[in-house]
């Protein structure tokens, strides 16, 4: 392998995701610390990452696994930067200096292996650099749950792998309606996760029916993906068909460890979110006002809601 292969070997291997983002932000404020160098250390160790003190290109040595050591550091060194930026713009962490911290790597590499001679040289990867906030401190603010503070911090919150991508970014867009203070959307939003959780909690219980119900598999299915049935008869359909068949689904409650009066609090909290949301419309007065309170104590009880009904989808599937 040549340096150049190698380089760009390092270069192809750096890799930065969404789900990256929203673990590094939980880690970043696990081991929170006013030296922002010292946090992101401490985060990046947590996750295992570590810098090869050099890389070796010979013919007699696998150089690949240390490249793609190195990206690997390297990449969980942006998403770090990138995820401080994020709780500064979130107002989560203030900055207390108007300096910043560079973030620049770069590594040795050698030919020479015992016995033999070579050349020595280094490669510096200009195109990560990326800068960093140098000290910061927390945000005083203490009205707003941490949680509803960022959306990846909700989403590490609830840490449900495997989500539906409309839920997750309806989650998304709720969190940050709250954060804007746009509690009326915030509920919408909300809403739209809740139920799409309940439909696909309802689709994955559904496939679990024995063979000789096909056709019963089969409009159900329609019912609760289609557009004919309202949200409420969907999940009112699906809270009906987990009651009345629990010679099928008991052992998929026990495996996700969710108990049938859990799944009926569940429907309370998603009865009053619809309940909200009825503000939406014009002249339908809702029960419920979105308010600040009313709907961050919605957003809490999500945390355990939709926890239970993930996990019954999952054990279903």
């Amino acid at each position: 392998m040549t340096s150049d292969e190698a380089r760009r070997l390092v270069v192809d291997n750096v890799d930065v995701r969404r789900q990256h983002l929203v673990l590094m932000k939980g880690l970043l404020l696990e081991h929170y610390n006013d030296n922002s160098t010292v946090m992101l250390q401490a985060a990046i160790q947590r996750l295992g990452a570590s810098k090869p003190l050099e890389v070796v290109l010979h013919p007699t040595v696998d150089a690949a696994p240390v490249l793609r050591q190195f990206a690997e550091w390297i990449s969980w060194w942006i998403v770090g930067c990138e995820a401080l930026w994020g709780l500064v713009h979130s107002n989560v962490l203030l900055t207390v200096a108007a300096d910043v911290n560079t973030f620049h790597p770069g590594i040795q590499w050698t030919t020479v292996v015992p016995g033999s001679g070579g050349e020595r040289a280094g490669w510096d990867f200009a195109e990560f650099m990326i800068s960093y906030p140098n000290r910061l401190t927390r945000s005083r603010a203490s009205t707003v749950p941490q949680v509803l503070c960022d959306p990846d911090l909700f989403l590490h919150e609830l840490s449900l792998p495997g989500l539906h991508s409309e839920v997750e970014d309806a989650l998304r867009e709720a969190v940050s309606c709250f954060r804007a203070e746009l509690y009326t959307a915030a509920v919408v939003m909300l809403g739209k996760a809740s139920e799409g959780t309940w439909i696909e909690m309802g689709l994955a219980l559904v496939s679990t029916l024995p063979d000789h119900e096909a056709d019963k598999r089969q409009k159900l299915r329609q019912d609760w993906s289609g557009p004919d049935l309202g949200f409420a008869k969907k999940m009112r359909g699906i809270m009906k068909l987990y009651e009345g068949r629990q010679d099928v689904f008991k052992h998929l409650g026990a495996t996700a460890n969710v108990r049938l009066d859990e799944l009926r609090l569940a429907m309370i909290w998603s009865d009053s979110l619809r309940d909200a949301r009825n503000v939406v419309h014009h002249n339908v007065a809702a029960n419920i006002n979105p308010t600040f309170e009313m709907v961050s104590t919605l957003f809490l009880a999500a945390l355990t809601n939709l926890k239970a009904l993930h996990r019954l989808t999952v054990a279903a599937k």
